[in-house]
């Protein structure tokens, strides 16, 4: 259902200012209206206009929850593989290549560089570079490439936030006491 910008501007209106009344269709209205519509092209043209997109979450919960299943309960629960490949998918879309990439890689990879940062390797199988490898059991059409790929980029959004942090420490002027 397409909701008319009048009704929104209106709850958003009257969610913020709840003793006015209802915005009037003056050049208050107008501006707001405006504002909206620029901010939504700007957005669809950050996307490429590309407003479907299959997202890597429902595959990354359902291959931890098999991984879950090959590895020793006090083991998953010792090391926290879940939840630093939750964080580090959610870290990825700060990445453009997100939106291109097979989402089940982008998966597969997020949980090979969580192994990887714990030290870990998957039960039973072998590792990233063995022909056995456990990423292969869960997707047919994953490779080391594949997954070193979007393990790069992931490596790479960290390094860029480390150097706007630095970037951001260093011009900041210091208090003295």
């Amino acid at each position: 259902d397409h909701l008319k910008l009048r009704d929104v501007i209106n709850v958003i209106h009257s969610t913020l200012h709840r003793t006015l009344e209802p915005l009037p269709l003056g050049d208050e209205y107008w501006n707001i209206r405006d504002a909206i519509v620029q901010t939504e092209l700007l957005v669809l043209r950050m996307v490429a206009f590309q407003v479907k997109f299959e997202h890597p979450h429902k595959y990354l919960l359902h291959y931890l929850s098999t991984l879950k299943d090959w590895m020793d309960p006090a083991d998953w629960n010792k090391y926290a593989i879940a939840k630093s490949s939750w964080s580090m998918l959610q870290d990825l879309y700060h990445d453009p290549h997100v939106l291109s990439t097979d989402p089940s890689i982008t998966a597969l990879a997020v949980i090979q560089l969580s192994w990887e940062v714990f030290g870990l390797q998957v039960p039973f199988l072998g590792g990233i570079e063995s022909s056995e490898a456990w990423f292969k059991v869960l997707n047919k059409r994953a490779t080391k490439e594949k997954l070193w790929e979007v393990m790069t980029r992931a490596i790479e959004v960290y390094n860029k936030e480390t150097e706007t942090l630095s970037k951001l420490l260093i011009s900041a002027p210091t208090s003295s006491s």
